[in-house]
């Protein structure tokens, strides 16, 4: 059953959400251990990056327990996680708890002790929040710091909702089908920070169609360089109308990718 936010905070709202439905995240957990998804490990042996959504457990679980399995599988013994940044007060964030949690969870399950995990805040660099330019700077300069931490036993992972579409997100322009756009909307984006590294182009759509992941998408781009190639595993909306209370459609893109060098 769909939860509703009401007066919650979203850490409230999704910290809840976890402990209501903690069986169904075990038993999900358990399917994990007995097979790790192959594809999604590939990305990791080939140093690449895993970017899963931190929307309602409707449509991130799946992604967060494919990620947690392929980095217990792989070895590492230190995941490195960018969390999107919603509010001032880190204290306030939400972003990475789901993650942190599946992945804390499978570790007891499996009797294992790595890769231990160290979120990361980004902005890393001191930037303007209001001007625009000086925080593409920062992000491309975070791609600097992240890649001096990097090194055979750490892996990189990201989060990101990549479009968000409602009334409630100020985004209404009208469509046939919700979903396929979306999905036109998004594949766009990632071809243009990815495949182009078109980055002006890039921040421009992806600020249209609300991805809020678009400056981790340029740390990555920057820190990775190179031909880069993605796959999308999950291409998914959540409906967050009676979450929010709002009419339909108010969706958020539950999207999971891997992104790597050519």
């Amino acid at each position: 059953m769909m939860m509703e936010k009401g007066a919650l905070s979203w850490k409230e709202f999704y910290d809840l959400e976890r402990k209501e439905n903690k069986d169904a995240i075990h038993d999900r957990i358990l399917d994990a251990v007995r097979k790790c998804d192959r594809d999604v490990l590939e990305v990791v042996e080939r140093g690449g990056v895993l970017s899963f959504p931190h929307t309602a457990l409707s449509g991130s679980l799946d992604p967060l327990v494919k990620t947690a399995r392929a980095l217990i599988e792989s070895g590492k013994r230190r995941v490195l996680a960018l969390a999107v940044l919603h509010f001032d007060d880190v204290q306030d964030e939400f972003s990475m708890d789901g993650f942190e949690y599946v992945l804390e969870e499978m570790k007891k399950e499996m009797g294992v002790e790595y890769p231990e995990i160290s979120i990361l805040y980004p902005p890393l660099s001191k930037v303007d929040p209001k001007d625009l330019d000086d925080r593409i700077r920062g992000a491309v300069e975070d791609g600097g710091s992240i890649k001096d931490m990097l090194d055979g036993d750490t892996a990189l992972v990201i989060t990101g909702d990549l479009c968000h579409y409602g009334k409630t997100y100020n985004r209404t322009a009208e469509v046939e089908d919700v979903e396929a756009r979306i999905g036109e909307w998004i594949e766009k984006a990632l071809d243009l920070i990815y495949s182009s590294g078109d980055v002006d182009a890039f921040v421009k759509h992806a600020r249209t169609i609300g991805n809020d992941q678009w400056l981790l998408n340029i740390t990555v781009r920057s820190l990775m360089g190179g031909d880069l190639d993605y796959r999308i595993f999950q291409k998914k909306v959540t409906d967050y109308s009676r979450i929010l209370g709002e009419p339909p459609p108010t969706v958020v893109a539950s999207y999971f990718y891997g992104v790597w060098r050519k």
